[in-house]
């Protein structure tokens, strides 16, 4: 089963049940970030990230997360500067 597809099937129902609010599923692949928040037992989408975004998003607004360096860290395990 790939990454993206256990975070779907196997997690998020995991992470409803314990009531976490929040979810990010980082697909490397793709180069896209999922944000997720559980509503009324549901997940519902917040947003998709993608490329070079620099994403500020609850639960972690007050940091911007840059998605280049992310990328670049998980293609090579190096930080770009």
């Amino acid at each position: 089963m790939a990454a993206v597809a256990l975070d779907h099937a196997k997690k998020l129902p995991v992470y409803a049940r314990e009531g976490v609010e929040h979810a990010w599923i980082l697909d490397a692949d793709a180069q896209t970030l999922e944000r997720l928040r559980l509503e009324d037992g549901r997940w519902s989408l917040h947003g998709v990230h993608a490329g070079n975004d620099v994403v500020r998003a609850e639960p972690f607004a007050e940091i911007g997360l840059e998605l280049r360096r992310l990328w670049a860290w998980l293609a090579d395990g190096t930080e770009t500067r």
